[in-house]
């Protein structure tokens, strides 16, 4: 169910909301992110939410998500199993600047992106901020750049992205991984048990239809 205004949107029902800059690694994805080695980014499991967006002169929107859940053991709504979040995005010293501000299982987060063009290439980073119960505060952070060129009379792409997961373990011994990393990787929000991650691709095209 849902309204479009001439600056704004309003929508309830089971929806799939995409947030944050990664290309492999989502910090900032916390509902229902994709895991880093799909394929397939066509279809995505959405949540029952209402959703909200006001544009405001077409160089910054405010969006902001309700998300009730039910207790996995009683199955009746609880607050403490719900999120609640709000993204502005805008525009700084020729930078997109996202700032995030939710609450997501009755634990604060903080969220900032950063978009920027330098070079030919396309730099991002994300950084999230959780305050934890048993953990504390923790942070995790994506940066990546992405080129297009062309070589070998192809057209061609690459990408380079850092990730650190502040849930990671901090060391080889993965045996009791901590308490907030667990409640992540059952919710399908984390997929990384390690702190330090560097992923890299590469794309040619081999012709109009066929990439490698």
């Amino acid at each position: 169910l849902g309204y479009l205004g001439e600056s704004g949107v309003l929508r309830a029902g089971r929806q799939a909301i995409s947030w944050g800059n990664g290309l492999v690694f989502q910090p900032l994805d916390i509902f229902n992110p994709f895991s880093p080695i799909a394929i397939d980014k066509d279809y995505k499991t959405g949540d029952d939410m209402l959703y909200g967006q006001r544009a405001f002169g077409g160089k910054s929107d405010v969006q902001a998500i309700l998300l009730p859940r039910r207790d996995p053991a009683s199955g009746k709504l609880a607050g403490d199993q719900g999120s609640m979040a709000m993204k502005y995005h805008g525009t700084l010293a020729g930078s997109d600047v996202d700032v995030l501000l939710a609450r997501h299982y009755d634990e604060p987060l903080l969220g900032v992106g950063l978009v920027r063009n330098m070079g030919g290439a396309v730099l991002r980073m994300d950084l999230a901020l959780s305050d934890t119960p048993a953990d504390g505060r923790v942070g995790s952070v994506v940066i990546n750049a992405d080129y297009s060129w062309v070589g070998l009379k192809r057209n061609m792409y690459g990408y380079l992205e850092y990730f650190h997961n502040g849930f990671g373990a901090h060391t080889a011994d993965y045996a009791v991984p901590s308490p907030a990393w667990s409640a992540r990787l059952a919710r399908g929000e984390l997929f990384t048990l390690g702190r330090d991650y560097l992923a890299a691709g590469i794309q040619t095209e081999i012709s109009p239809l066929v990439n490698v």
